[in-house]
């Protein structure tokens, strides 16, 4: 397994919302106090500028403010910090991920330009320049979803070039096909940090090799989630206390995903669902950046009674 130079890349990752005032500015206070929530409930570490966390929101300024934030906030704690350096163009992943590292973020996560299809040796040759770039001591979450920019990232990659990468230690995976999935955490899970793309999705990682979970849902009982997280990780999938996590997660997300929001709208609110979940865990959210939106009223009304049940989990450990 490689080894981390600065903070290690495992464990509980939340995805952390980009908090923005009433008048669109980002809100620097609240980034910090979600860190410090993070931390009290003990979460390992974060990840700031993921796709739910609007990536392409920031200008350059603001990239660089809100590194400098979470760098300065996680000063003296056990977090980790991690800023997503993903760009339309390789110049500006690596004018981002080079100011992570000298800024001192632990790690920076990082896809494949999107927005027009990448052929698969484009994607390879990107990762190598940025990893060029860097000298190393940061770790690399390499993020695969080809959803986002038509490559998918192969076990056969992996083996061929990537794994030999001095800055990638770790992989966040969104393609769930069960082959491809498979296949590939096999291939680098002994070698790299697996992340799970979703909280639910790491029952089944963490008996295949995954030592990591992007959090989504996660804010919403963060303690409960932690220890989820080290029940599956320690071999417990059985156990009752964690299959009825894993429950609850499963139906929430689905339902989410399925029912709540039509599914030709899911993407839409993307946002919006992130921040919420933040402050359903007593974070803090706010508006998206425009013209994305919040949930309405009563769709958010649905939501927090579809996470109930989580929520519920984490009270009964506080009792």
């Amino acid at each position: 397994m490689k080894a981390f130079v600065r903070k290690p890349i495992e464990g509980l990752f939340p995805l952390m919302p980009l908090c923005l005032k009433d008048n669109q500015d980002i809100d620097y206070d609240g980034i910090r106090r979600n860190v410090d929530l993070l931390e009290s409930k003990g979460i390992p570490g974060f990840i700031q500028f993921g796709c739910m966390g609007q990536m392409n929101a920031p200008s350059e300024e603001e990239f660089n403010k809100v590194c400098d934030v979470c760098v300065d906030a996680c000063k003296g704690k056990q977090i980790a910090c991690v800023v997503a350096s993903t760009s339309t163009n390789t110049k500006e992943a690596i004018r981002r991920a080079t100011y992570a590292e000298d800024a001192g973020a632990d790690g920076t996560m990082l896809m494949a330009p999107y927005a027009f299809p990448v052929k698969s040796e484009w994607a390879v040759d990107f990762y190598s320049e940025v990893d060029d770039a860097l000298r190393g001591d940061m770790t690399m979450i390499l993020y695969n979803i080809p959803s986002m920019n038509g490559v998918n990232v192969t076990s056969s990659m992996w083996r061929d070039r990537l794994l030999g990468l001095k800055s990638i230690r770790a992989v966040k995976d969104s393609n769930m096909a069960i082959p491809h999935h498979d296949e590939s955490i096999l291939a680098v899970a002994e070698t790299i940090n697996w992340f799970s793309c979703t909280d639910a999705n790491f029952w089944v990682d963490s008996q295949l090799g995954a030592r990591g979970i992007v959090g989504i849902m996660s804010w919403v009982a963060l303690r409960a989630m932690r220890k989820w997280y080290d029940d599956c990780l320690a071999g417990k999938q059985q156990d009752e206390w964690v299959r009825k996590l894993y429950k609850a997660l499963v139906e929430a997300w689905g339902a989410i995903r399925h029912d709540v929001v039509h599914p030709d709208f899911y993407m839409a609110y993307e946002h919006g669902r992130l921040n919420l979940f933040a402050e359903i865990g007593g974070g803090v959210g706010g508006h998206p950046r425009r013209p994305y939106e919040r949930y309405s009223p009563d769709v958010e009304k649905e939501i927090r009674k579809l996470v109930r049940p989580l929520v519920m989990m984490e009270e009964e450990m506080d009792s």
